[in-house]
């Protein structure tokens, strides 16, 4: 859903987050996130798999084509244990798996071919929709069962039965 006053939806801004993490791991690449970041910000077209055949595809397109599976786990488990290659005695205190979750949907919905499941053979389609963030979600809702995760951020509100007089 588009925000109101804004031509910014409501998905963008976790893009935003990982597209930044993702891009300034390597020096000299501020020019090509800010560039992704408007095409995202202003083009939300999908891209198809004819569109593909056609060879002649914006920059931005072929940037967000080249993201694999990998790099998406990894700020996944950035997010949740605050590194990227978690030991195993490391618990995910940082995000639970709903938000996860929320973060994999947010990045798959501006994904090239969003679509289509990962073929990890020809290295093409959505990467959030790998085998290997799967894993990633599922650890970190193993830790949750065992009350190891995140604590949660849920807001209660509790009702009186009965008002004093």
């Amino acid at each position: 859903m588009v925000k109101k006053n804004t031509n910014e939806h409501d998905y963008y801004k976790p893009l935003s987050a990982f597209l930044t993490y993702h891009f300034g791991k390597t020096p000299g690449n501020e020019t090509k996130l800010a560039n992704v970041l408007h095409y995202c910000k202003t083009n939300w077209a999908r891209i198809s798999e004819h569109e593909l055949d056609s060879g002649d595809l914006d920059e931005n397109v072929k940037t967000l084509l080249e993201i694999q599976p990998m790099d998406v786990a990894r700020y996944l488990k950035y997010l949740a244990y605050g590194t990227e290659t978690p030991a195993p005695e490391d618990k995910p205190t940082g995000r639970r798996a709903n938000s996860l979750l929320a973060y994999k949907r947010a990045i798959s919905f501006y994904m090239p071919l969003n679509e289509n499941q990962w073929n990890s053979i020809r290295k093409e389609g959505n990467p959030t929709r790998s085998k290997a963030i799967g894993v990633v979600i599922k650890k970190i809702k193993q830790a949750e069962a065992r009350k190891q995760g995140a604590r949660s951020r849920a807001v209660h509100i509790r009702v009186m039965s009965s008002m004093p007089s």
